[in-house]
């Protein structure tokens, strides 16, 4: 496959035993967030000899790269979730809220789940009698199996997250 050119949000999927490799591009550092299970290792390129990737098609899931821009294009105007990866470890979605939308309380028997908030501002309502949560772009949210939660898109502009499950 050809190099992919990732931005801020955009989601890479490496499917297990795909070979790969990562470097930043430009002068300036980059940041990226890596989903992988507790005991997975890496191998180096002369470990073996991995297999090629095969890329989803017509659009997500398990695209090799999803941007969000993209998804945001495809799917319009918010209220929407659309998974990105399933496979047998992970599922991870793009949630898009307008302003004032709401998730109803709820909690996830037996998975944790996490955000990284890609656009916008939300707020976390979690358990009871906890401090509310107020998180930005950039910011990665962590709730545990069982806990209930609501999630409200707060400010003037929708939010983008991405959630992610075992």
């Amino acid at each position: 496959h050809p190099p992919v050119e990732a931005r801020a949000g955009d989601v890479i999927f490496c499917p297990a035993g795909t070979g790969h490799s990562v470097e930043t591009i430009g002068d300036g550092p980059s940041l990226r967030v890596a989903v992988v299970p507790r005991d997975a290792g890496a191998r180096k390129a002369s470990g073996g000899p991995g297999r090629d990737a095969a890329v989803a098609p017509g659009g997500p899931p398990n695209m090799i790269h999803t941007r969000v821009a993209g998804m945001l294009e495809l799917f319009g105007p918010p209220k929407w979730t659309e998974h990105v990866v399933i496979d047998d470890r992970n599922k991870a979605g793009f949630i898009h809220y307008a302003p004032g939308m709401s998730s109803n309380p709820h909690w996830h028997p037996g998975l944790d789940e996490w955000w990284i908030v890609l656009k916008g501002e939300l707020r976390w309502r979690i358990g009871s009698n906890r401090p509310l949560i107020e998180a930005r772009q950039g910011d990665i949210v962590f709730i545990p199996e069982g806990l209930k939660h609501g999630i409200t898109s707060v400010g003037d502009d929708p939010t983008v997250r991405l959630a992610v499950t075992p």
